[in-house]
């Protein structure tokens, strides 16, 4: 996990310099944009796998 974070803020900081051209939005907005989803779609994700195991576990076949 500590990696991850080095990683992605490693990136953060050699952007943040940086603007996209026709925007003229820091391009540590859009690099942030993936793991910033990718932390919101996680809970769903893991909910929707609970409901399969316990579907499973029930004997439902779904």
């Amino acid at each position: 996990m500590s990696a991850w974070v080095l990683l992605t803020q490693g990136i953060a900081e050699r952007v943040a310099g940086q603007t996209a051209p026709v925007t003229r939005v820091s391009m540590a907005w859009l690099y942030g944009a993936m793991p910033a989803g990718a932390a919101l779609v996680l809970p769903n994700a893991i909910a929707i796998l609970a409901e399969d195991v316990a579907g499973l576990r029930k004997g439902d076949a779904t």
